[in-house]
């Protein structure tokens, strides 16, 4: 019996916590309810992570164009 009050107590809990996330808090900011469904968090992580790999990216190919014209530089020298 009291396995069964403790399991109602834990889903009563959730039911609660549910209900306040993702209901009560966004509509008091005024956004849409139920992101924990929403896409929009997992697709900006992904597209700061591209930025982030696109940005090292064209490092690189600073770097190598550097290393390229140094070469270049010393073998005029030379």
């Amino acid at each position: 019996m009291f396995f069964l009050a403790m399991i109602e107590f834990a889903l009563c809990f959730g039911l609660v916590v549910l209900t306040i996330t993702q209901m009560l808090i966004p509509s008091l900011k005024g956004t849409q309810m139920f992101p924990m469904f929403r896409r929009e968090h997992e697709l900006q992580n992904e597209i700061t992570e591209l930025n982030q790999q696109s940005s090292e990216v064209d490092l690189e190919n600073q770097a190598r164009e550097i290393r390229s014209t140094i070469k270049n530089k010393t073998k005029r020298s030379r």
